[in-house]
């Protein structure tokens, strides 16, 4: 699980807002610039673990940049095969599920017009259920740290052109 220390946020956030305008844009520019491409890699590694990681995250990967940096993956809106969106399918395409072997009723009407009950396992293409994640989990833990270092860089040397460099 990937945590962070709260009051150290809301105190970064603090000192960005404090900053002059023209400062936070060229950062936000700059952190979308260098660490979009970090998380997108990131993600794209481990988008083949299961069969439909590779469907789910495969679109939607974004960053938020600002005092707090927000990693995203598989936001996509866009509609699947089956008729889900990627977008509802993150949190069981990372962290499985228990149901693979559960069966499922529900009624359909056939193309005849006649309605009738089937009984299938609905759960059966998601991966087993685990903590850590298959994608997303395992690369931000690898992001973060390309990510912070760069941010940490990046606001040390614009301070220090803006000051007197």
């Amino acid at each position: 699980m990937i945590s962070a220390d709260q009051s150290r946020l809301r105190a970064a956030q603090k000192v960005f807002r404090q900053m002059p305008k023209e400062i936070k844009s060229d950062l936000r520019k700059y952190q979308r610039a260098e660490a979009g491409p970090i998380w997108k890699e990131s993600v794209a590694e481990r988008v083949g673990v299961t069969p439909i990681s590779e469907r789910v995250f495969k679109t939607g990967n974004t960053v938020k940049a600002g005092a707090v940096i927000t990693l995203k993956a598989g936001g996509s809106n866009k509609k699947l095969s089956g008729g889900a969106t990627p977008a509802e399918l993150v949190r069981p395409a990372e962290f499985g599920t228990t149901r693979q072997n559960k069966y499922t009723k529900y009624n359909r009407v056939s193309p005849n017009g006649k309605r009738h009950t089937v009984t299938r396992r609905t759960s059966r293409q998601l991966p087993t259920r685990r903590r850590g994640g298959y994608v997303v989990y395992p690369a931000a833990g690898r992001a973060t740290k390309r990510i912070v270092s760069l941010s940490v860089q990046t606001i040390t040397r614009r301070i220090y052109d803006s000051v007197g460099g």
